[in-house]
């Protein structure tokens, strides 16, 4: 919050005359191979310098955050107006589906990044349920059978990828145990007897049909076994299991599928487990029942970057024969997989990995029903979950949901669908895509994203949340669009495989990658248009790469930065398998001044800082500045901001769930302090992606956090959570379209934007009149604006003033009435006179000057009526609070 500025007394003073009265379906271009890679590594990047994420660092980081978010004042000062641009339409990863057993219109999904969403009409629209965090990759739910409004969702996705090696981090977003419903999904509580360390991933949740009371949990630690509908658990297992299953003709048999090539069985409702005879040379089992052949199970085995095969079992999972032979469906393992058998018809079975593919002779031959490279005319890429629709039948209803890395899709008839017919896709504003980079033109307003397993995602705004295309596929990345020209963007997919568009991002455009000799550049890999020349692009790898014709044919690149050596870990970091993958020496952002391209800095992944004040030398001269006293902590550096009006003024983002994770320089790296604030007022302790600074006011900035955006007024001293738009969710990255506009990019809630500056009237108190109450209406004080008063019930043909202060209200009493602006300080401007009917319509000028945005002023109007309740000499209006904006 800003007071009144010395430009809005000038206003005043200009303004002292009285004023007059007046009366009342995509094209995309070929994928690039698919990786799961990408969440694993943007997962090494918060980690840390300890390699790790403390339990329950998450959740308990967000539960903090909901709480200081609910104490704030309904009207705060921070940005406002939060549109959600898209994609709604290209989806993301998806592991739960629930349809309602008794009204199919009513489904719910939940998403790894994005939190519960519920559909009402079928999925021609979705509604993102509030309550819980985003922050926790939600896996697997289940319906109580006798009451559907409960819900149990089990937490944490690490059991689906590998570890790394030698690291005590999971590899992707860490859960916090099962949570409860009792109202459909609009607000969760977490189980207290899962908020161990043991319950950090769930893979998958199982409830007795027969006995509620009975669920069954697989999770990282094994399996656990509640009697109580969760309120007490007993460990049956110790081993990481991914599956688990009640049989549905008799709950007391279950099985279960572990990572280590293990399938398990119970015939005792899950109190005892025998092992199966052990799968050769696979890691993920994934299990089904033929419901309409009681003792029978299906297996689906894998290893990563290998096939699935089945088998089957027809003595409820004691032991099982193959069924398929050779090589049939593409899968990542433990990534994705997934096995569903007709309800109906034993014979008939699906099984998913990259793609889906159906029997109809228990599994010894298959036909491929999916590709994923024609999304949305077939299901997206990497199955996770296939269900029935309750009413299905196998001849009248055979339509089936399956959730994958793109959301939501629908076969009608799953029994005749085909790879590129019988496919509806679901994602009608299920804006759940996981964004790593974004970026905007300022006056199209066309936007692109880099997004989780979704390639390259294009919105235009005319074609709205639900009109988005994909230019470019694999995973994508950072991007850049030119301010100058609304028909040049740059985008990539991984390891730095770099585009540039000529007709505004609706095609990928031409490679211009060729002479970037990088061979181990970061997966997402960080590129930067020079503000003050849209020609000189940068491009991070272990080398600085950049061209000082970005536009031309072919592009010349040149590295102005050498690779730094450097081992293989980080301070701390307890193996080096921790950056395998992400070369700890790699540069991670890049900044450069406005106003002067021969400054420039750099972070790296392992803390690294540099700066260089010849940047257009050839070479140019480079200083290691992170170490200077007290030193910036060896975390990697997500973002630099240069001060726009003074270079030696420099903040630094880093990751890592700790304190002080912004940091700040005023003398060009000779020393630092944190600038993450303290007590109520401090950023939370999760990773920050990115810092941007307000492009009028020097000392706000707005800070990309694991918990959504957060904002300082003051330059750092204290922050705010930003309420509204996304809620809780990671930020990847914030750019500016224009002065007022911030464009944030979520992983997990998709792309959506804000007015940091909107112009404000809060009402307060109440008039005081001879006989009526005076009543004061005041449009939003915009620059550039004319600003509109209106006074009713006041006594008639009476001269008014207006009494205004700097800053908030600061009541004073004088009997009866009540003078809100302050009285140190207080201006009176003469405003005209109130007509027979006792009112006043006036104007008030603002002028188009961007240093008063953001100041704070309290008005009131006051009456000259002889005898009034105020001093006896006058009436009063109630007040306003007004913050200056556009």
């Amino acid at each position: 919050m800003r007071l009144l500025s010395p430009i809005l007394a000038g206003l005043l003073v200009a303004c002292t005359a009285p004023l007059p009265q007046d009366g009342a379906a995509q094209q995309a271009r070929p994928m690039a191979p698919k990786q799961p890679k990408a969440a694993i590594l943007r997962w090494q990047a918060r980690a840390g310098e300890q390699g790790k994420v403390p339990h329950g660092a998450y959740y308990q980081a967000a539960l903090a955050h909901r709480q200081r978010v609910e104490a704030l004042p309904e009207a705060g000062t921070g940005p406002a107006n939060w549109t959600l641009l898209g994609p709604g339409n290209i989806g993301g990863r998806v592991r739960a589906i629930l349809v309602h057993p008794t009204n199919p219109s009513v489904i719910w999904v939940g998403s790894v990044g994005g939190g519960v969403w519920k559909s009402t009409n079928g999925g021609s629209s979705w509604t993102q349920l509030p309550d819980l965090p985003a922050v926790l990759a939600v896996t697997c739910m289940v319906l109580h059978p006798n009451d559907p409004d409960t819900i149990y969702a089990g937490t944490g996705e690490e059991c689906f990828f590998n570890s790394l090696e030698g690291s005590s981090n999971s590899a992707v977003q860490q859960g916090a145990g099962v949570f409860k419903s009792t109202d459909g999904g609009t607000t969760w509580v977490q189980l207290p007897s899962t908020a161990g360390a043991a319950w950090n991933a769930v893979s998958r949740l199982a409830i007795d049909r027969n006995n509620p009371s009975i669920l069954v949990a697989s999770t990282l630690s094994g399996i656990w076994r509640s009697v109580d509908g969760g309120t007490t658990w007993s460990q049956r297992t110790t081993v990481k299991t991914l599956d688990v299953k009640i049989d549905p003709n008799d709950s007391t048999k279950y099985v279960a599928g572990r990572a280590d090539g293990i399938a398990q069985y119970s015939i005792d409702g899950g109190v005892s487990w025998s092992n199966a005879p052990a799968f050769p040379n696979v890691t993920r089992v994934e299990l089904a029942y033929a419901k309409s052949t009681p003792g029978m199970v299906y297996a689906a085995t894998s290893v990563t970057g290998s096939t699935i095969t089945l088998w089957r079992s027809t003595n409820g999972g004691q032991t099982y024969a193959v069924q398929s032979t050779g090589s049939i469906v593409s899968t990542l393992a433990n990534y994705d997989s997934m096995v569903w058998v007709d309800p109906t018809n034993s014979n008939r079975v699906l099984v998913g990995g990259l793609d889906l593919y159906r029997s109809t002779n228990g599994g010894v031959s298959f036909a491929k029903i999916s590709n994923w490279s024609s999304y949305p005319n077939s299901a997206h890429a990497d199955q996770h979950i296939l269900v029935e629709h309750p009413g299905y039948d196998g001849v009248n209803n055979a339509t089936v949901f399956v959730g994958n890395d793109g959301g939501i899709q629908r076969a009608a008839n799953i029994l005749t669908v085909t790879q590129t017919s019988g496919w509806t896709n679901l994602a009608n504003g299920l804006a759940i895509t996981q964004l790593y980079g974004i970026c905007i033109h300022p006056t199209s307003g066309v936007v692109l994203g880099g997004a989780q397993d979704n390639g390259t995602v294009r919105g235009v705004p005319a074609n709205g949340l639900n009109g988005w295309t994909m230019p470019l596929g694999g995973d994508g990345s950072y991007c850049a669009s030119d301010p100058t020209d609304p028909n040049t963007f740059y985008m990539q997919y991984y390891y730095l495989n770099l585009y540039r568009s000529s007709n505004a991002g609706a095609g990928s455009g031409t490679s211009i990658k060729s002479g970037i000799n990088d061979p181990t550049p970061n997966f997402m890999a960080y590129i930067l248009l020079d503000p003050n020349d849209p020609a000189r692009l940068y491009a991070c790898g272990a080398q600085l790469w950049r061209t000082t014709n970005a536009k031309a044919s072919p592009v010349g690149w040149v590295s102005v930065k050498p690779a730094l050596t450097c081992t293989n870990s980080l301070p701390g970091v307890p193996d080096p398998a921790h950056f395998d993958n992400n070369p700890p020496c790699n540069i991670s952002t890049v900044a450069v001044a406005k106003g002067n391209s021969n400054i420039v800095w750099v972070g790296h992944n392992n803390g690294a800082i540099y700066k260089t004040t010849n940047a257009l030398a050839n070479p140019p001269t480079w200083t290691r500045v992170d170490d200077n006293a007290p030193g910036v902590p060896d975390r990697w550096v997500s973002r630099i901001v240069i001060d726009a009006n003074d270079p030696n003024k420099v903040t630094v983002s880093v990751m890592g769930f700790a304190a002080n994770n912004v940091w700040r320089t005023t003398n060009a790296g000779a020393s630092w302090s944190p600038l993450s604030g303290s007590g109520a007022g401090a950023l939370p302790p999760v990773p920050v992606s990115c810092i941007v600074q307000h492009r009028v006011i020097g000392s706000r900035y707005y800070a990309a956090t694991d918990l959504g955006l957060y904002y300082t007024e003051d330059d750092g001293q204290n922050w705010s959570p930003a309420v509204g738009g996304p809620g809780i969710v990671s930020i990847d990255e914030l750019v500016w379209r224009n002065d007022r506009t911030l464009v944030v990019g979520t992983h997990g809630r998709s792309i959506w934007t804000c007015d940091v500056d909107p112009a404000s009237v809060t009402l307060v108190g109440t008039g005081c009149g001879l006989g009526g109450t005076p009543a004061l209406a005041v449009a939003a004080p915009r620059i550039g604006a004319a600003q509109s008063y209106t006074l009713t019930g006041a006594a008639s043909n009476a001269p008014v003033s207006l009494l205004l202060a700097g800053g908030p209200p600061n009541p004073t009493s004088f009997g009866t009435c009540t003078l809100q602006p302050a009285l140190q300080g207080l201006f009176v401007l003469a405003f005209g006179s109130t007509n027979a009917s006792g009112t006043l319509v006036a104007n008030l000028p603002i002028p188009a000057d961007p240093t008063l945005i953001g100041a704070v002023v309290t008005v009131q109007e006051f009456i000259a009526a002889a005898g009034g309740p105020l001093l006896q000499v006058g009436e009063l209006s109630n007040g306003a609070r007004l913050t200056f904006g556009f």
